[in-house]
């Protein structure tokens, strides 16, 4: 994700970088954060899109 970029909106963007195509729709299935450290966290999301 990008700052001030929604994970729905960061999805899309990588979607059309890398694979060349456009999403029209974006659930989010699951998120959640991973504590690597106190100082440093993993957020997990798990998308459907079509």
């Amino acid at each position: 994700m990008e700052v001030g970029e929604t994970p729905e909106d960061g999805v899309r963007r990588e979607i059309g970088e890398e694979l060349g195509l456009t999403v029209m729709g974006v659930d989010i299935i699951d998120a959640w954060v991973y504590e690597i450290t106190p100082q440093r966290h993993v957020f997990i999301v798990s998308f459907g899109a079509v």
